[in-house]
């Protein structure tokens, strides 16, 4: 037979083995498929990005028979790639563990598989490699069985710019099988909820059995402190808590005569004029981290002592930095998740008679 003869007998019997592979009835299959590099997790990567980008990229497989035949064929379609504009694939830029390689048609029987690229060009999309293996000196090829890789040079190829999933195919003359590039992260599924924020602001009778607006002082004498008080019921969602901040409209006041308010830090006493307010903090009902609500507020700068005079101007009062739950609807004498506020007053002999009245506005703010 003539070398134009048998160069002719190895194209016509390739062509046959590669058009056979998809009727092939498989024995085994090729498993673990799967690309690796620089720029893939899990086998995903970005859209346009380099596949490898600071080293090789690789398709890993694993194969379950060996091929010890001349003439079978290792066969890769690497959908989801694309040549890198200005770069040309060629049998220089592949490797593959346990062969030598060599463009086709080479040299026959001398050991070198012979690689065949098809859209290897500039910009071509899913590259194919066929490797056809070589008997050397007619002692048949043994590309044995296990894990084994399919290496292409750095900046050789980049992922496609469509987002998809892309089937990797591998198959020998003995097996097939499959993997995936997930292309732009084609293969998430974004689920989203909403949780809508939440503040809730109650003021309370001291027993937090019915809201109220009033803290009546009653009749002051000489004889005794006068006091009233109310709950502050707060409740938020809000991550970062909430901040109840304290005013008033001036002193509690007749006219032009008005109460003095005590020293900070001062307490109101029996027969010396004085007002101010004392504070009591929620002791549970803030959120421990863990979603258990059992923390207490705090109180806030000046607040955190004896009597504390009204402020006339937005005062930092009490606060907490996460959320807050407090449930009065239907279960009354909630006195550990609300802040207890007492006024007290005292009068000297010479207080002026009158109607003694003062406005105190609290203000609630969440925090995120």
């Amino acid at each position: 037979m003539t070398k134009m003869k048998k160069i002719l007998f190895y194209f016509f019997a390739l062509t046959l083995v590669v058009m056979s592979f998809p009727l092939h009835k498989a024995n085994a299959a090729v498993t673990s498929v799967s690309w690796s590099g620089t720029n893939i997790t899990g086998s995903s990567i970005a859209i346009s990005t380099e596949l490898g980008n600071t080293g090789d990229s690789t398709v890993n497989y694993t194969t379950a028979a060996a091929l010890t035949a001349d003439g079978k064929i290792l066969y890769f379609v690497l959908n989801g790639a694309v040549v890198t504009a200005g770069q040309t694939l060629t049998v220089a830029d592949l490797a593959v563990a346990g062969l030598t390689l060599e463009a086709a048609p080479g040299t026959h029987d001398n050991g070198a598989a012979e690689v065949t690229i098809t859209n290897g060009a500039s910009g071509n999309s899913n590259p194919i490699i066929s490797i056809t293996l070589d008997s050397n000196a007619s002692v048949q090829p043994n590309y044995t069985a296990g894990a084994k890789t399919l290496v292409i040079a750095d900046g050789q190829l980049e992922s496609s710019a469509t987002p998809g999933n892309y089937n990797i195919v591998v198959m020998t003359s003995a097996e097939v099988g499959l993997g995936m590039l997930y292309v732009g992260d084609d293969n998430d599924v974004l689920v989203t909820a909403m949780v809508t924020p939440t503040l809730s602001f109650i003021i309370r009778n001291t027993a937090d059995t019915a809201d109220t607006n009033e803290c009546p002082l009653g009749i002051l004498t000489t004889s005794a402190v006068s006091s009233c008080s109310y709950r502050l019921a707060v409740a938020t969602n809000a991550s970062g808590g909430f901040q109840v901040q304290i005013n008033s409209d001036g002193t509690l006041n007749s006219g032009a005569n008005d109460i003095n308010a005590i020293a900070e830090d001062g307490t109101v006493t029996l027969g010396v004029e004085g007002y101010g307010i004392a504070v009591t903090g929620a002791t549970s009902g803030g959120n421990n981290g863990s979603d258990v609500f059992n923390q207490p507020v705090t109180e806030d700068g000046t607040f955190n002592d004896d009597d504390t005079p009204v402020p006339a101007v937005a005062t930092n009062f009490v606060s907490f930095t996460n959320t807050f739950v407090y449930v009065p609807f239907g279960t009354d004498g909630d006195l550990t998740d609300t802040t207890l506020v007492a006024h007290r007053a005292a009068i000297s002999a010479g207080t002026p008679a009158g109607l003694y009245d003062q406005v105190v506005t609290y203000t609630v703010t969440a925090t995120f």
